[in-house]
């Protein structure tokens, strides 16, 4: 008997995951069943193989693998890609994009820290600080962007066929989050500015 098969693919995650599957579970009703001898040959897939069977009888799971079996070993047999990613791409994929953002938006945080005590250095005694209002309004919305961006950026560090896009798709829902971020921003900038305009009032 000869079929053709084709390989499974589950998308909800970061990553494809593709696999092909084979099931033996029926021949447990079977009224003999014998011996079973199994080849798989993954010699032409580019990437890292793993299959639930263990280990081969003779030959190399990345290449052609015999296996011989006197009883059914799995009801499944599970042949699995494993994605060749660069170290790059796993670092990020570690990160994840929220983090990832977190990171890179640390940096124009610091710069309107900075540009807040040089304000308050300047003008002590004022009560509102420009400086610090327009970043309350400006920062969270860099924030959301910084999040889209650092999604699709792992995306295209893991690149094709790899890539599923899924979380990319739903990384727009988190401007659903954007009061949220706000309110934890006009915090931070409040108490900023109120410790630096304490700061430079003891000097004067």
């Amino acid at each position: 008997m000869h079929y053709r098969g084709t390989n499974w693919r589950y998308k909800h995650n970061r990553l494809h995951e593709d696999s092909f599957r084979y099931a033996l579970a029926p021949a447990k009703y079977w009224k003999s069943f014998g011996t079973l001898d199994i080849t798989i040959d993954t010699s032409k897939v580019k990437d890292q193989i793993a299959i639930n069977l263990g280990t081969p009888e003779n030959g190399d799971i990345n290449g052609i693998a015999n296996y011989h079996f006197n009883k059914l070993s799995v009801d499944i047999i599970q042949i699995t890609r494993i994605p060749k990613l660069s170290s790059f791409a796993i670092f990020l994929l570690r990160i994840e994009f929220f983090w990832l953002a977190v990171i890179l938006i640390s940096f124009i945080v610091l710069f309107h820290v900075w540009k807040i005590y040089r304000f308050r250095k300047k003008n002590p005694q004022k009560k509102v600080s420009i400086v610090a209002v327009l970043g309350t309004i400006v920062i969270p919305i860099l924030f959301m962007l910084t999040i889209i961006m650092a999604s699709f950026w792992i995306d295209a560090s893991t690149g094709e066929p790899y890539a599923s896009g899924r979380e990319s798709y739903g990384v727009f829902y988190s401007f659903l989050y954007m009061p949220k971020y706000i309110l934890i921003y006009v915090i931070f900038s409040i108490i900023t500015d109120f410790l630096f305009k304490k700061l430079h009032a003891k000097v004067i």
